[in-house]
């Protein structure tokens, strides 16, 4: 999803604009670029503008309009660029790194008695491993030829000629610790996880991440390579290249290369291809945002993803600010729709387009698009007047059955959504399941409202793409379906009132109509009608009541027949509520 404004447009980058650089929206790398770089801008404390009036009366380091980040010339040549990007990468980054893990292992360790010895085994296993990497060890060696005396390689070789020695091992540990609790080793190893983990899947060979510079000085290979030029461009107003990006004038050779599958090295790319004139090289401030991308996605275990919801640098922030993760065991891309469900729902957000999920792994860019119907969709299901909607009511629900087979009901319902899928399958399965509580290896954590609930998410969907259809009519005869059911529930057991009915009375219920509701449910899944009016007829006559109006719909379409069909059944099972007084 690219920017409204075209890269000629955009062209060319002002550096005359009051003092501001200024940077527009572009690709979905870029766009996650200038979130990361605003990220850089915060934690340097720079102060905020709210637009361009603000700043003619008020000088402020930054600000955005729509698209446009202006970033103030004063501002970053002041900086120390270097240190504000790897202390933002420690930010973000840090408290889940691998190396991070493993020293809380070690104080874990250190200070805790009596562990078993298949747990001190596993742990002293693992920071061995952690500790004995590469990238760590050329960390070791860049501190050591700075004059720093570590010994963290000397005792991680210490432990491993004294695996069976408990004390020995504490205090080989301890001196490693001693070690991390430098602020340059703790900041160097840790750099050194996150570069290989979180920086280098969206670019290398730069740098840092330059093979021939992994033991040099962190800060100063990111300054000769990133900051240094971009200062330098401050007093510069002309150069040979233009930035494929801006279109800014530039003296800086820095083709796309370094962008890991998406950039294209002119090098080795034949003459005929750029017809005699490479054009993919970039200024020094596209690299420098380039260079902050890994900051502009979220990372969720080994994945990361970036929503490329771009109408606004406000928006796309929106969208990407990190937020609170449930379990992070989930994929990246259900945490990713997760979150643009929770915006979608936001009363604040103005109505949603198209939206862009991006998602890294370790073997590239996956891509994938909500469109608006699927919005639509999940916008029809948000809460009113204080009251949950539909996701929010089943976000807890979950089936368990033998063999540690787990259904997420929410995670299941908004895929079934998002991929354009109905909801039947997930009916079936729950509602076939349901009698099983309590047997060996079955958990059920929902209710038959819980069922009923996602039968109008199902019928809602319906609606969304069939314009044709009143969402609103349906429902209504889905609960009138159900009070059918539900008053041939009472019936059965001779209860004549609307009182809610004791729990003896609801067993009792579902013990009568079990046989029932297993033929119902499965006439409806296997869409036969005549099955199923046939074992309707045959309970009304039985007992000599008049068979409910509601059955003459099912005939109309086969949506119809499911809708009503399970709507009844599930009254059958007591679902059926009264909506003033449950307030739902």
């Amino acid at each position: 999803m690219t920017s409204k404004k075209s890269i000629k447009e955009n062209k060319k980058l002002s550096i005359n604009d009051n003092g501001y650089f200024k940077v527009s929206l572009d690709t979905f790398l870029y766009n996650a670029g200038i979130v990361g770089f605003i990220q850089v801008l915060e934690e340097a404390e720079a102060s905020k503008g709210k637009n361009k009036e603000e700043i003619k009366n008020d000088i402020k380091d930054y600000y955005y309009e729509g698209q446009d980040l202006y970033v103030s010339k004063k501002f970053l040549k002041k900086s120390d660029l270097s240190k504000l990007y790897i202390d933002s990468m420690i930010k973000k980054f840090g408290d889940k790194s691998t190396i991070s893990e493993t020293f809380k292992n070690i104080d874990y360790l250190i200070s805790k008695e009596g562990i078993e010895e298949k747990e001190f085994n596993s742990k002293i296993n693992s920071i061995i491993a952690s500790l004995s990497s590469d990238s760590i060890k050329t960390g070791c060696e860049t501190l050591q030829s700075k004059g720093l005396k570590i010994k963290i390689q000397e005792n991680i070789n210490n432990i491993k000629k004294n695996k069976k020695d408990i004390d020995k091992i504490k205090k080989y540990l301890k001196e490693i610790q001693n070690n991390y609790r430098n602020k340059e080793v703790k900041q160097t190893l840790l750099m050194k996880n996150i570069i290989y983990a979180k920086i280098q899947p969206f670019w290398s060979n730069k740098a840092f991440l330059n093979p021939q510079k992994s033991k040099k000085d962190l800060k100063n290979e990111f300054y000769e390579t990133f900051e240094k030029p971009l200062k330098s461009i401050i007093e510069e107003t002309k150069g040979k290249y233009n930035c494929i990006t801006c279109g800014m004038q530039t003296s800086s050779s820095m083709d796309t290369t370094f962008l890991f599958k998406v950039g294209v090295d002119t090098g080795r790319k034949r003459s005929t291809f750029w017809n005699y004139n490479p054009d993919s090289f970039l200024c020094p401030i596209c690299s420098f945002i380039y260079a902050c991308s890994p900051l502009g996605f979220r990372d969720i275990g080994n994945l990361m993803f970036f929503i490329n919801q771009n109408d606004s640098i406000k928006t796309l922030i929106s969208m990407n600010i990190a937020g609170r993760i449930i379990d992070e065991k989930e994929d990246a891309h259900y945490i990713a729709y997760n979150t643009i469900i929770n915006k979608a729902l936001d009363e604040k957000m103005k109505e949603l387009n198209s939206i862009q999920v991006i998602i890294r792994n370790k073997n590239g860019y996956s891509f994938n698009t909500i469109g608006h119907d699927t919005l639509k969709i999940i916008k029809s299901m948000k809460g009113k007047n204080g009251k949950k909607g539909e996701l929010e009511r089943i976000s807890k629900s979950y089936l368990i059955i033998p063999k540690d087979n787990r259904f997420d009901i929410y995670k299941i319902c908004l895929e079934n959504v998002l991929n354009f899928r109905n909801q039947w399958n997930l009916i079936y399965l729950l509602l076939m399941n349901f009698e099983k509580d309590g047997e060996k290896g079955y958990t059920i954590n929902y209710t038959v409202k819980t069922i009923f609930t996602i039968l109008k998410i199902q019928i809602k969907q319906n609606h969304i793409f069939r314009e044709d259809i009143n969402m609103n009519d349906k429902i209504n005869l889905s609960y009138i379906a159900c009070k059918s059911g539900d008053e041939m529930r009472r019936i059965i057991i001779g209860v004549n009132n609307d009182r809610n009915l004791l729990d003896m009375e609801e067993k009792e219920a579902d013990n009568k109509l079990r046989g029932l509701v297993y033929q119902l449910i499965n006439s409806i899944h296997t869409s036969n009608r005549d099955l199923f009016l046939s074992n309707i007829t045959r309970l009304y006559t039985s007992m000599n009541l008049t068979i409910p109006n509601i059955f003459t719909r099912i005939f109309e379409r086969d949506e119809d027949f499911k809708e009503i069909g399970y709507a009844y059944v599930l009254g059958l099972k007591g679902a059926y509520y009264n909506n003033k007084e449950k307030g739902e």
